[in-house]
Formats: C-alpha cells, sequence, structure tokens
C-alpha cells in the first residue's frame, strides 16, 4: 500500500533569514517586519514577506516603494536580499533532515519535501503520530512547516498547501480534493488565471470537465 508524506514549509526563505539573524544576535522579529526583496527590471520587489508584514497588505510582487507605502511608519521595516540558492541548499539539507522519517525522501522545489512513507507509520506508532514527528522534526529546527500523509504525492501536496496538516485515507483522494482551491493544483500562473476567467474556482470543478477537453483548453500541463 503505497503512502505518500508531503512536508511543507510555508515560510522557507523568511525562516531562514530569521535564523540566520538570530546568529547575529539582531534584535526579535517582535519589534518589526522583514521583506525579502529581489532585484528586476522593475526595481526592487518583495519576494516574500513575514505574517506581519502580510496582515498590513504587503503581497509578493509589489516593489519596495509601494510596500513601505502600505507598512505604519512607526513600524521598523528590515529588509535583506531573497537568495534563492540559499533556499535550495537548505530545502536540500532538510530532505536529509526527513530521512529519519522514511529513508525516500527528495526536495521537492521550491519549499517541500516528499517523501515515500509506506510502511513507515508503525515506528512512529500510526500515521497521525508519523505526521506529529514530521512537524516536530522541523518545528524544533525554527521552521514553520505542513504536513500531510495521503496515497498519492499529489494529494498531500494539494492538502498540505492549503493549511492543513491531515492524513487522506486510502480511496479518498477525491474527496480531500475536491473542495480545494484551484491554487492547490501549483500550476503556472497563467493556466491558473485561464481556468478563474471560465469560473473554475476550485479542483473538483476542474475534475467535472471530460479529460480530453483540459488539454486544448488549458494546456498539457493541466
Amino acid at each position: 500500500m503505497k503512502r505518500a508524506l508531503s512536508i511543507w514549509f510555508p515560510m522557507l526563505p523568511i525562516d531562514l533569514s530569521r535564523r540566520r539573524r538570530s546568529r547575529e544576535l539582531s534584535p526579535p522579529d517582535s519589534e518589526g517586519c522583514l521583506l525579502l526583496i529581489s532585484t528586476s527590471a522593475r526595481g526592487q520587489i518583495v519576494s516574500h514577506c513575514c505574517p506581519l508584514a502580510a496582515q498590513h497588505g504587503v503581497r509578493p510582487g509589489l516593489n519596495i516603494t509601494q510596500a513601505r507605502a502600505i507598512l505604519p511608519p512607526t513600524l521598523h521595516v528590515r529588509i535583506e536580499p531573497h537568495d534563492p540558492a540559499r533556499d535550495a541548499r537548505a530545502l536540500s539539507a532538510l530532505s536529509v533532515v526527513a530521512q529519519s522519517l522514511s529513508p525516500i525522501t527528495s526536495a521537492e522545489a521550491p519549499d517541500g519535501i516528499l517523501a515515500d512513507v509506506s510502511g513507515c507509520a508503525r515506528v512512529f506508532g500510526g500515521e497521525e503520530g508519523l505526521v506529529r514527528a514530521a512537524i516536530s522534526r522541523f518545528t524544533d529546527l525554527g521552521f514553520h512547516v505542513r504536513a500531510a500523509i495521503a496515497p498519492t504525492y499529489g494529494c498531500a501536496q494539494a492538502v498540505v498547501c492549503c493549511g492543513r496538516s491531515r492524513i487522506v485515507p486510502d480511496g479518498a483522494q477525491r474527496q480531500a480534493l475536491y473542495p480545494l482551491p484551484i491554487r492547490a493544483l501549483r500550476l503556472d500562473p497563467g493556466t491558473e488565471e485561464a481556468l478563474r476567467e471560465v469560473g473554475l474556482d476550485t479542483i473538483g470543478q476542474v475534475m467535472a470537465i471530460p479529460r480530453s477537453v483540459l488539454p486544448a483548453r488549458f494546456g498539457e500541463e493541466l
């Protein structure tokens, strides 16, 4: 019986920057917010932001001037460059840590780990124990993390990226996937926008369309 574990780090770049900054003995994050910036033809663009910044309306894609204008002037703003190569190295290292849960793991760029946990759950007292162990391993290292187990990697990834750590029983994939938003499919932005334009907002709505129709209308990826 195949069982797949998906571990998701929703704040991987932010967590890495906080860990680095804590080693430099700087003020704690509670005193302000953190923005990670990339440079493009449009100037300095927000690549990632901490939850506090997001609460004030900052989102990836804004330029730094827009982000600063949104944030309260009394709030301390820390700005650091985003380093995708460092993210990739960290994710590869974290996939090695995950081998304490399963001997078969792989980094799933940009922010996840997949593992074949078939037959592994009994070591942890069942799949609930395995999910708790996965979360604990990486929380103890200072990361925000979610985990899910399902019969397929795709189902586990979709469930976990929608904000829940959970277990999907065998045969319950469709039930688990139907209500999820289409962002859980992790499609390219163009395909996702094309689906929304015709009123398709959930995976269930997409699955109701005959498979043969999808490539012609939305491309091979879907």
